[in-house]
């Protein structure tokens, strides 16, 4: 039988706010000696009586301890204890002098007075409007905060999740949670279903509960969307749901019709098959076939120009020769108001851009340069010679209210060209089309062979299948300086040919093979921090990526990270949160968009200091100095490694790849193409020769389900969608 202790708690030693771990010191009822209390108690302040069940041991270094198994918090009863609890600060707006006055003025009966009857508050010497106001306030937030964090501790749900949950519904979070806690998954950023399902089970709801049917079906619509997708067929949907949550498929197909009439989901048809989408989605992908229409059909902004001429005076201002193709991909930017050039590495997008801007500018047309990451926005800047922004601060993001710049309000520019064009994903795309002003040109360049982007949609792929956009495939390699084997190897992988594979150290382009996977780890972990830097001169730290396919597995990104920051950064004053840690000098990747914060998935920083209060850190944005605590620290990943779907966009002096049969799944021919595309001055791949294999010559069918294409053959500018 476990034991009874019940006391209040006198202060707290130790505090883990994410776990919920608390080592307090409690005072017994019946005037005993204090003693020290350990366990999971969420939300527990100083002051608070709480009857725990546990069990006594004796700690080697910290004596006699009791380790709480559950606890309930009771009412403290006497005039002094209440008169301790409320002066603890446990309340906003009362201390040691506010305590004394109610307690004064209500007696045994001052809790129920704050709970019950909160006007009498000012009866009280002292109080008044604002303070009473103030008090009735703290009061209920705290009551609601505490009931909050056990409802999730109970649940066996981080707790880390609390202050989102608060952030979406307020002081009335815990009765919100307990009356549907499915409305988690659909409102609360980072809640999935089956954290949401446990909270529920733990309340009672029966496992054929309508909320769980849709619950269900969300989740599963959600998977497909991170996955790509921005519709899923209903059948496959409705199927994966009933195995999910071990239901018939006739309930849940009522549950879809239901989500369809609640305005969730947006019900449509593809190749003939039923499909649903997410409204928002559903919404994006026509308002983006909209634009794109509009803009074709918009009077041009630019006047008809002489093109042989054109192009003679460009490449003399520029001092280079444009091959044909090259020269009509600048004359379709002034000429056609949507155009898609699209190539590989070396293949000359960045002398187009250059001779497009100098044209644009040379007819009094104002040409507006942007990507979707900062480091490529960054890099687009230095090889035009021109502003160029992320797509984000062109559009002027604004955190009340998304982006200033829409179709109400323009940008003010006759020609947006938009880099690194594969990555964007359908909202974002949807909402820099929108911009393009009236009359406006829209250019996206990019490489279609690369993976697509890592938010939903397959836009690049399906502007140019829908034949609405003027497209230019380039295809002749300029970029070959010397013995390079990068770019033509690239373009073998992208072939499906092995690449080339010189053992000389004057080579660009290496295979090491190892076939164990812990070994493997330490080779990677050997050639950053030792063998490259010796041998090239790159900076550890600074100079080397290490892209990976997978998270998981002894070479995956998680494992390589924690290997690689115990040697390049193994000491410094460091953040624990939970099972993460984050160390003064870390390398790390913003994982979400953070309007308020300016700062945006797939961005690099680097931890300069833990916070003064050991509750945050300060990271290194290129310069631009950001604190991150509390839920903010949920979307900071390592970033000595990274998955080569985070790598889209930038480019990096020297790239190191590790492929072993482990990754197999995942192991494809694009993948390993925009890996070795990110290399700039040294590519090395090491692992399995097999694994290698498998990643050139698998070339599996990477669509995604998407209703852009429809909507732009079918769709009309200005039909009401």
């Amino acid at each position: 039988m476990p034991d009874t202790l019940t006391g209040q708690v006198r202060r707290v030693v130790f505090r883990r706010e994410e776990t919920g771990y608390l080592v307090a010191s409690l005072d017994p009822a019946g005037g005993r000696a204090p003693v020290t209390i350990v366990g999971k108690m969420p939300g527990i302040a100083p002051g608070e009586t709480l009857v725990c069940t546990g069990r006594w041991e004796n700690d080697p270094r910290h004596g006699r301890q009791f380790y709480v198994e559950t606890f309930r918090q009771t009412k403290p009863a006497g005039v002094e204890t209440i008169r301790r609890y409320l002066g603890s600060g446990l309340i906003k707006g009362i201390g040691k002098v506010t305590a004394d006055a109610l307690v004064k003025a209500f007696g045994e009966k001052t809790l129920d007075v704050i709970e019950h009857q909160p006007q009498r508050l000012r009866e009280a010497p002292g109080i008044g409007r604002v303070k009473s106001a103030m008090i009735i306030e703290a009061w209920r937030a705290g009551r609601d905060q505490r009931e909050l964090a056990l409802l999730l501790e109970q649940a066996g749900a981080p707790l880390s999740l609390a202050p989102r949950i608060q952030k979406v519904f307020g002081d009335r979070a815990a009765e919100q949670v307990r009356a549907d806690p499915y409305r988690l998954v659909a409102e609360v950023r980072g809640v999935g279903f089956l954290t949401a399902d446990r909270l529920a089970r733990a309340f009672g709801f029966a496992a054929d509960d309508p909320s769980r049917l849709r619950a269900g079906l969300l989740h599963v619509l959600e998977e497909a969307i991170a996955d790509g997708h921005t519709a899923a067929l209903v059948t496959e949907l409705v199927a994966r749901a009933a195995a999910l949550l071990e239901a018939p498929t006739e309930l849940l197909d009522a549950q879809v019709e239901q989500l369809v009439r609640g305005g969730h989901v947006r019900r449509d048809e593809l190749d003939g098959a039923e499909v649903v989408s997410p409204t928002g989605l559903w919404l994006c992908e026509a308002k983006l076939a909209a634009s794109i229409l509009a803009t074709r059909q918009a009077p041009s902004r630019f006047r008809a120009i002489n093109g042989d001429k054109a192009l003679v005076w460009v490449q003399d201002r520029l001092k280079l020769r444009l091959t044909e193709r090259q020269g009509e991909a600048v004359l379709a930017t002034v000429r056609e108001p949507v155009v898609v050039i699209t190539g590989g590495p070396g293949t000359g997008k960045t002398t187009i851009v250059r001779a497009v801007c100098e044209i644009g500018e040379a007819m009094k047309r104002r040409v507006l340069l942007c990507a979707p990451t900062g480091r490529a926005a960054k890099r687009l800047a230095e090889v035009s010679g021109r502003e160029a922004k992320t797509v984000h601060r062109l559009l002027e993001v604004n955190p009340a209210r998304g982006f200033d710049r829409t179709a109400e309000n323009p940008l003010e520019g006759d020609l947006v060209l938009c880099d690194e064009a594969s990555m964007l994903d359908a909202p974002l795309a949807m909402h820099l089309a929108e911009a393009v002003p009236p009359g406006g040109h829209l250019v996206l360049v990019g490489d279609v062979d690369q993976l697509p982007s890592v938010g939903p949609g397959n836009v690049l792929g399906d502007l140019i299948a829908s034949g609405r956009a003027h497209t230019v495939r380039l295809d002749k390699i300029f970029r070959q300086a010397g013995s390079s084997r990068i770019v033509p190897n690239a373009h073998r992988i992208r072939e499906g040919q092995l690449p080339e594979i010189s053992a000389t150290k004057d080579s660009d382009f290496f295979f090491l093979p190892e076939e164990d996977p812990v070994k493997l780890r330490e080779l990677v972990v050997d050639l950053v921090a030792r063998r490259l830097p010796q041998a090239y001169g790159l900076d550890p730290r600074e100079d080397i990526m290490v892209l990976a396919p997978m998270h998981k597995g002894e070479s995956g990104v998680a494992r390589l990270n924690e290997a690689l920051r115990d040697k390049l950064n193994p000491t410094g004053r460091t953040l624990r949160i939970g099972e993460r840690e984050y160390r003064e000098g870390d390398r790390v990747m913003q994982t979400a968009n953070d309007y308020d914060r300016d700062i945006y998935n797939g961005d690099l920083g680097r931890v300069q200091r833990v916070s003064g209060d050991g509750k945050g850190i300060i990271v290194d944005f290129d310069g631009r100095l950001v604190e991150a605590r509390g839920a903010e620290l949920d979307d900071l990943v390592m970033a000595y490694a990274v998955s080569i779907h985070k790598s889209q966009g930038s480019e990096y002096p020297c790239v190191v790849v590790p492929l072993h049969s482990q990754h197999y799944i995942l192991l494809a021919r694009n993948l390993l193409y925009t890996a070795v595309t990110r290399g700039k001055r040294l590519v090395v791949l090491c692992g399995s020769p097999r694994a290698l294999r498998r990643a050139v010559t698998h070339n599996p069918a990477q669509t995604r389900r998407t209703l852009l294409g429809k909507r732009l053959r079918e769709e009309k500018p200005g039909r009401l969608i």
